[in-house]
Order: structure tokens, then sequence, then C-alpha cells
């Protein structure tokens, strides 16, 4: 079972998640005080936590629906072709960023680039911390933090979909639970409380665990979509859009003091929205327009790239050129080269991987 609209909403969330990185750059190039933007309701377009929760909930949906066909998966094979997925593109990536920090830091300087992490030095600790995935330095490339928790819960993934199709609310309430626990031991015990670093291997244990809700929640409305769907569909869709718009239009600032309240409010957001994307003919047509397909189908190069070429440009045009002239550049490349690395590294990876996937069989 595939639902192509569901990769669009993927490459949506990708982009929101650039257009909050460019924004970030141009606030903390300017020293702007970002706190009254993201009060505002319009920040939600911006809202790169609430893309990432997205993307680990739309996870666990999409990779659940397998196994609650029925169809019969190997550990090995679903291992092989979820290492060449993620894992491949991430490392290639990570050692192309690695290279371009030393061209770029060591060729251009611009002293209004003080708050940049590429201006700290890149010692072999850190690097190797990117390569095996710690979550304990995230500096080359900050998103590639999301991708270090979802490859460590790739490989429990399987279980936690068992015990999910075998008992969903059940599991569900104690993967929310263990969660909160882990949330509450991590700000306890770690120097950091921005839940995308760690400062140390349980710390980062920890942060692996406190995600695992948000991948549960999406097996658990794969597990119980027709039954919801079936609620869904007793309300018009034009009370859908309302809802919606509502629910955008809520100022980020009025619950952000309780974060864990406002990361389980994300997290019913998304599920929302997939079960709308699958559900609603008119807003799957949307999603399924060549635009939005394209954008669905490059979403994990584009969200590779983006902050390496972004920073990069930074470094190299930041004395030539007017930021917002900068940022327009940057999107530009970073779209063409979405296509160019999804064509020369994510998908010969992924097609790699599936051939060896499948001569395991």
């Amino acid at each position: 079972m595939r639902y192509d609209s569901l990769n669009s909403l993927r490459g949506i969330a990708a982009l929101i998640v650039v257009f909050n990185h460019m924004f970030i750059s141009v606030a903390f190039h300017y020293f702007i005080s970002n706190e009254e933007f993201q009060n505002s309701p319009i920040f939600h377009l911006f809202n790169a936590r609430l893309a990432v929760l997205f993307f680990f909930i739309l996870s666990g949906f999409v990779l659940s629906l397998s196994y609650i066909t029925g169809k019969n998966i190997k550990y090995k094979t679903y291992i092989i072709r979820r290492f060449f997925r993620i894992y491949v593109p991430f490392i290639i990536i990570t050692l192309t960023t690695i290279l371009l920090w030393f061209g770029i830091t060591n060729t251009f300087y611009d002293p209004d680039l003080e708050w940049m992490l590429w201006n700290q030095e890149l010692t072999a600790n850190i690097v190797a911390h990117h390569i095996f995935m710690t979550n304990r330095a995230v500096m080359l490339n900050p998103p590639l933090w999301t991708l270090m928790i979802e490859m460590k819960v790739v490989i429990i993934f399987p279980l936690l979909a068992y015990l999910l199709i075998k008992r969903p609310t059940v599991t569900l309430v104690i993967s929310l639970m263990l969660s909160y626990v882990c949330a509450i031991l991590f700000v306890t015990i770690d120097e950091y409380d921005n839940f995308y670093a760690a400062s140390s291997l349980i710390s980062s244990l920890l942060m692996t665990l406190y995600y695992i809700q948000f991948f549960a929640m999406g097996i658990f409305i794969a597990v119980k979509k027709d039954i919801i769907l079936g609620g869904i569909n007793r309300i018009h869709g034009i009370i859908h859009c309302l809802i919606i718009i509502f629910l955008l239009m809520i100022p980020n600032g009025l619950v952000k003091n309780d974060f864990l309240l406002l990361e389980l409010g994300y997290g019913l957001f998304a599920s929302y929205i997939i079960l709308l994307a699958i559900n609603y003919k008119h807003f799957e047509n949307i999603l399924l327009i060549k635009p939005m397909k394209w954008l669905g189908r490059v979403s994990y190069s584009l969200y590779l790239i983006h902050v390496p070429i972004l920073w990069g440009l930074f470094y190299a045009l930041g004395g030539l050129l007017p930021v917002v002239h900068i940022i327009i550049i940057s999107f530009v490349i970073i779209l063409i080269m979405s296509e160019i690395t999804y064509r020369t590294i994510e998908k010969p990876a992924q097609d790699f991987g599936k051939r060896l996937a499948d001569a395991q069989v």
C-alpha cells in the first residue's frame, strides 16, 4: 500500500525546514531577536520543529503499513534497505560537507559570521560523532540530528510495530509514558535542553527514547486508520479546513512554556494532516500536482544539502552581496542541487540497497 500524497507532504515539511534555517541565518546575521516572530501565527509556516516531528510520525505510519498488511519482511532485508536509504546518502553528504568546511572556512573569513557553527574547531572527535550518529555533535550540518534519531529507531522499529499492531492502545500509552520519563531524565542529567544534541551517550539514548512516541503515533494511526477515518468522514471537508486554519492561527508562544504539551500537540496535528491527506480527494489532488510530487521525490536530498549550501554561500558571498541576495541565490542552488543529489546519490544508493536486499531472499 502506497500513498503518493504523503511523499508530497514530506516534501512540504522539508521545505519548511529550509525556510526556517534561512530565517534563522538572517536573524543571527543581523542579531535579530526572533521571539516575537515565534509567538506569531505565521511562525508555523517556518516551524521546523513541527516539520521534524511530522517526519517521525510519517515514517512510523509508512513503514508500518507492510507489517499491518501481513507482508513477510525479513529483518535483514529491512535493515539493508533502510541503511542504504538513510545512512549512505547521509555519510556521503557528511563527508562532502567536511571537505566544504575546510575549503570554505580556510579561504573566506567574515567577522559577521561569528554566529555560525562552522567557526568552531572541527576535530576528529566531532567527525566521529557524526559518522557514528551519536547525536553528540551536529555542528557540521545541524538538521542531520533527526537522521541520527531515525537510524537508531530503525533498529527496533519492527518490534515497536509488532507491539502496536498486537496491543495498539496499551503500547501507545506506554510509549508516551516512557517518552515523558526520558524527557525528564534528559533535562536532568544533560547540559543541553534542546532535544537535538546530547552531551553523553546516556543522554543520547534518552533523547532517542523520547522520540519513540512520535514513531508510535504514526504506527497507531496506521493500525487504527479505518476507525479514525470513519469518524473524520462524518465531518464536512470545510470544517476540517477551518479546524486547520484555527490550529495554525494559535500563537506558538501560548503553550511554548510547556514543551512536552506543545510537542504532543504537534504530534496530534501532524497525525491529523496525514489522515486528511489519504482521505480527502481534493487535498490529495493538490498534493499530486507535478511540483508537489517533485518536491516529495527530492525531499530527502533537499533536507540533506540545504544547510551546507546556505552556510557555504554565506561564507563565500557574505562580504560581496547583501544577505537577501545570498538567500535568494542559495534557494535556487539548493533546489537545483536537490535534483542532482537525488539522481547521483540518493536514488543510486536506494536502488543498490533494494538489489542487495532482494539478493538476500
